[in-house]
């Protein structure tokens, strides 16, 4: 996989490059805890402010190894700048309940599949806030009327100056913690020719592939 940093992936046309991935810095966010009024009574303990520890829950769904593996990692690394993160596994329909449904989660770690245009109106806009995919109930105005221009655009060129603000705008005020787009290889025998793929998939043109046989198989 790759780091990501916003809302639109790489291999879109509208993805702004320039966003920063650097994001990993313990120390600063020592700092800002430190400053919020977050700290320790022992230098390995959980932070506390007026009685309250800093702590929460990280819900995701029990099918996925490869999300129940990073909550273990964001726990110790939360847990390192004294953040009391605590997994909470729980079945796909127990999930969806929850956080889609009920919107009962402190933090929940999901992924996301895109179609083959650009169009994260139900994830951003607040229209879909209290009631839809927009999990966070984030609500920006300037996020609104960006996608709205956007998708109204019928050119490329002159849609990807807004969808580079749009991304900007979520990418500073941060409702989702940004981890990373995940890359699924195929490989393919060297005997099968005119193989093509992209983020479609790898059997999008298999109708074309031809095989080379040895004689003697």
């Amino acid at each position: 996989g790759r780091v990501v940093a916003g809302p639109i992936m790489p291999y879109f046309w509208a993805y702004d490059s320039s966003l920063s991935t650097e994001v990993y810095d313990p120390e600063a966010a020592e700092r800002l805890l430190q400053a919020a009024g977050w700290r320790r009574a022992d230098p390995g303990g959980i932070r506390q402010k007026n009685g309250r520890p800093l702590a929460f829950t990280m819900k995701t769904n029990a099918d996925s190894r490869l999300r129940r593996d990073a909550l273990v990692m964001l726990q110790s690394d939360l847990q390192k700048i004294g953040v009391d993160a605590r997994p909470e596994i729980v079945e796909w329909g127990k999930l969806v309940e929850d956080v889609v449904q009920n919107r009962d989660f402190d933090t929940v770690l999901l992924s996301w599949q895109t179609g083959y245009s650009v169009d994260p109106s139900q994830i951003w806009h607040s229209d879909f806030a209290d009631a839809g995919l927009n999990l966070p109930g984030y609500k920006n105005a300037r996020v609104d009327s960006l996608l709205e221009a956007a998708r109204a655009k019928l050119h490329r060129e002159e849609a990807r100056p807004l969808w580079y603000a749009f991304q900007r705008l979520v990418a500073q005020d941060y409702p989702y913690v940004f981890l990373f787009h995940q890359e699924n290889p195929a490989v393919v025998d060297n005997r099968i020719q005119n193989v093509k793929m992209d983020v479609r998939g790898y059997l999008i043109n298999v109708g074309h592939w031809t095989c080379l046989l040895d004689r003697n198989e």
